[in-house]
C-alpha cells in the first residue's frame, strides 16, 4: 500500500505543480496572461475601430502630454459656456421685454378704448380712475424699461 500512496500523492504533486504554473502564468504578464490577454484583444478591438475612434485616441493621447493645454482649454470651454448661458438669460429677458410690451400694448389699446367710452360719460370720478390707471400703466412701462 505504500507504493500506491506514494504514487497517487507523486500524481497530486505534478497536478499542484501545474496548477501553480497555471496561476503564475495567468497572474504574470507574459504570454497566456490575463494582463497579456486583455491588452491584446483592446490592441486589436483600437485596430478594428473606425478612423473616428482614432482620432479620439489621439485627442486623449495629446491631452495626456499636453496638461496645462488641456486645463486652459477647458478652462476656455467653460468660459464659452458661461458667455452662452448668458446669451440664453439676454434672450429669456428680451422675450420678456417683448411680451411685456405686447402687454402695454393691449393695455393701451384697452384705455384709448376706455378713454373713448369715458368721453360720452359726464363725471369726474370715473374719469379719474381711468387717469390714475394710464398713470400706472406708464409706471409699470418705466419699470418695463429698466430691465
Amino acid at each position: 500500500m505504500d507504493t500506491a500512496y506514494k504514487a497517487v500523492d507523486s500524481a497530486l504533486d505534478g497536478r499542484l505543480t501545474e496548477a501553480e504554473n497555471a496561476i503564475t502564468t495567468l497572474n504574470g504578464s507574459g504570454e497566456g496572461s490575463v494582463v497579456n490577454t486583455v491588452n491584446t484583444r483592446i490592441a486589436e478591438v483600437v485596430a478594428e475601430a473606425p478612423e473616428a475612434f482614432d482620432t479620439l485616441q489621439e485627442i486623449a493621447e495629446w491631452i495626456g502630454t499636453h496638461s496645462d493645454s488641456a486645463i486652459v482649454m477647458d478652462n476656455k470651454i467653460t468660459a464659452l459656456q458661461n458667455k452662452v448661458n448668458d446669451e440664453n438669460t439676454g434672450l429669456a429677458a428680451t422675450k420678456a421685454i417683448a411680451d411685456a410690451a405686447a402687454v402695454k400694448t393691449e393695455v393701451d389699446n384697452a384705455l384709448k378704448g376706455l378713454d373713448a367710452r369715458l368721453d360720452v360719460i359726464d363725471g369726474g370720478e370715473t374719469l379719474t380712475s381711468a387717469k390714475t390707471l394710464a398713470t400706472r400703466v406708464s409706471e409699470a412701462e418705466s419699470a418695463i424699461t429698466t430691465l
